[in-house]
């Protein structure tokens, strides 16, 4: 009967197990499951917990700058999913004619004959709708592979022509002009194919005949024939592929804001160009970082992330194992409001690619985090857990087919670090709000990342001590991961993870006694031996991870691709504490050996033989008027 038992309490915790690790509450931070953990804690079914050691060593959790810590970024390989699907869902932005975008004083007349002229540099320009008012452009500058081999884009003489037909299977491509002068032009620029066999030149055509799928593509150009009847000219054309054309380019990503009355009915003519300016202080970070000396403001796209969770109490942790839960970590009212800016460069030389920065910048981003610990038992380990408490949202991505795609999803991430030894009811909680002069570089190709202008986030934190009747230490975090991937020309392919913690909030307690008084600085209470001291800090992180993708992913890996995990930028706010005196029964002067050594008595097997109830007091840490913390100690509640 009793192996019984035991095979049945195994095989529902293997069960729940790899439910919870098949589900959208599996694990990020450890690959073992809440189970797993918990059964490690000494909070399974039948299991007995070792009684509190006063001596036992603290920040056993939370590693960091002295008593404070630093929390552990979120691992890029659970990401790996939410960015092949966010690949998946680019979306296929079309070929825009850059005659479209310039204003007409701008642009060169239709007539003008320097239009067939072969060029070392042409400029492709690709758009599509990706939310409403706001219009995604991809700006791609096009190098020849090589000085002798120039290029020509067909949508630029297209103002000269009559007519374009490929014909695929015999490798022509017709051309009829509607002057003698045009043709003559042609002459010029383009005969040089004619004179040395090994001469040619690459034109990129954007013609439902040459392009079946609606996406320009490149042809090689080996011989022109003249018929002057017709005003046409024949061309000997070759297939080519993008990934032996683009060698050298340098693109970007930017937006054209709609003007209202163009919502329905928009045309490219009416658009407005858009960019958002990184301040001296980004502009500083960019030129430290050696990235691009000479810039003055970065192309962007507006990401909004207003998100918050429908259910006001968001359920983080829980023992699965009892009725009445020995362990209970909740999120209530946790969201976030506001935006990001998003910026994106990308530089190929010689076919290998030489630059791929992200950068961000907030817009008007706050962040609320209220979380609610509770513990009815000692726990025999440390433990965290992070899990995202919204569905991953594939922010609208891009993809220029055969050339670049870029996939980035986002996850709004609480996370808890805890160990708590004895009976716990605190609540932690921090309203965020990040200055738009924040300025974040993602480098990834490697070392050329970092992170600028968040000293003058505000907080608001406060801290409410229930019940306790141990040690406990927790470490609070939220905000979002952006996670990004990213393919070029169907052979390179990289992933990122950029983890913003707004805030990661630190809180430690102790109970227990001291006989000279545990508050002696205290105006109302410095006689009372026991009670409770909490240390509380409230740190700022960007992480940054980089690496290849897997093996199985959708983007191909480079193997030259870096491996980097660090945090690009920590604010360290100042750390408080504060002391709250109360009499707490087995902990009064002149008690046993254990509390006079500072240890509270041994806590109770099972909740219900807790200690009889006690005054609560409550701690809170705001900011003052002129920014610094104040801490403030309630009476008790009755």
């Amino acid at each position: 009967m009793v192996s019984l038992k035991i095979l049945s309490l195994l095989l529902f915790v293997g069960l729940w197990s790899l439910q919870v690790a098949s589900s959208p509450l599996a694990l990020l931070s450890k690959p073992a499951s809440i189970a797993g953990q918990l059964l490690n804690h000494g909070l399974g079914a039948g299991t007995n917990s070792a009684p509190f050691n006063a001596a036992a060593t603290t920040n056993k959790v939370l590693h960091g700058r002295g008593n404070d810590s630093k929390s552990q970024p979120v691992k890029l390989a659970s990401r790996q999913g939410a960015i092949d699907q966010a690949m998946a869902k680019a979306m296929t932005l079309a070929p825009v004619l850059e005659d479209d975008l310039l204003p007409p004083h701008l642009a060169k007349r239709a007539d003008d004959f320097s239009r067939l002229d072969l060029q070392q540099e042409v400029t492709m320009m690709y758009g599509g709708h990706a939310i409403e008012e706001q219009m995604y452009v991809a700006n791609m500058t096009l190098q020849a592979p090589d000085s002798k081999n120039p290029l020509i884009m067909m949508e630029k003489f297209t103002t000269l022509t009559t007519s374009s037909e490929c014909s695929l299977p015999e490798k022509k491509l017709t051309i009829k002009f509607k002057s003698k002068e045009a043709m003559e032009q042609v002459s010029k620029s383009w005969n040089r194919v004619n004179v040395d066999v090994a001469e040619f030149f690459y034109l990129i055509a954007n013609n439902p005949s040459c392009c079946p799928d609606g996406q320009r593509h490149p042809y090689k150009v080996e011989a022109v024939k003249y018929e002057a009847e017709t005003l046409a000219v024949v061309l000997s054309i070759q297939n080519m592929d993008w990934e032996n054309v683009a060698s050298n380019f340098d693109l970007n990503l930017s937006r054209y804001n709609l003007p209202k009355h163009t919502k329905r009915h928009a045309h490219t003519t009416e658009l407005t160009k858009r960019w958002f300016n990184p301040g001296k202080l980004g502009v500083s970070l960019i030129n430290k970082l050696g990235i691009a000396p000479d810039i003055d403001y970065v192309e962007s796209v507006y990401m909004g992330l207003d998100l918050s969770s429908e259910e006001k109490r968001k359920q983080i942790l829980s023992d699965p194992f009892h009725e009445e839960k020995y362990l209970d970590v909740h999120c209530i009212d946790c969201h976030i409001s506001g935006g990001i800016e998003v910026g994106l460069r990308c530089k190929a030389e010689g076919g290998e690619i030489k630059e791929l920065i992200v950068f961000a910048q907030p817009k008007d981003l706050k962040a609320k985090l209220e979380v609610e610990f509770k513990t009815h038992i000692p726990m025999g380990q440390p433990l965290d857990y992070t899990q995202s408490v919204l569905p991953d949202l594939a922010l609208p991505g891009f993809s220029i087919p055969r050339i670049f795609t870029f996939g980035p999803s986002l996850e709004l991430n609480v996370g808890a670090e805890v160990y708590f030894l004895g009976i716990v009811n605190a609540t932690a909680g921090v309203e965020v709000k990040i200055p738009n002069s924040g300025f974040i570089v993602a480098d990834m190709l490697g070392p050329k990342s970092g992170a600028t202008g968040f000293d003058t986030l505000k907080t608001d934190t406060e801290f409410n001590l229930n019940e306790a009747t141990a040690q406990m230490e927790a470490g609070v975090h939220f905000g979002p991961a952006l996670a990004l991937g990213v393919k070029v020309l169907e052979k390179y392919g990289y992933r990122a993870v950029v983890q913003v913690k707004m805030p990661y909030l630190v809180a430690r307690g102790w109970v227990g006694h001291e006989s000279e008084g545990l508050c002696p600085e205290s105006q109302e209470d410095s006689e009372t031996t026991t009670g409770a001291k909490v240390h509380l800090a409230c740190d700022f992180e960007i992480w940054l991870e980089i690496g290849p993708p897997d093996d199985d992913s959708l983007i191909p890996a480079p193997v030259f691709m870096p491996e980097v995990e660090r945090i690009l930028w920590n604010v360290e706010g100042p750390s408080k504490d504060f002391c709250m005196a109360y009499p707490i029964p087995g902990l009064s002067d002149g008690g046993s050996e254990n509390s006079e050594s500072g240890k509270p008595a041994d806590p109770p097997e099972h909740p219900s033989q807790a200690a009889p109830a006690r005054p609560t007091y409550s701690g809170s840490w705001r900011s003052g008027p002129n920014g610094e913390r104040i801490v403030i100690v309630h009476a008790p509640r009755s």
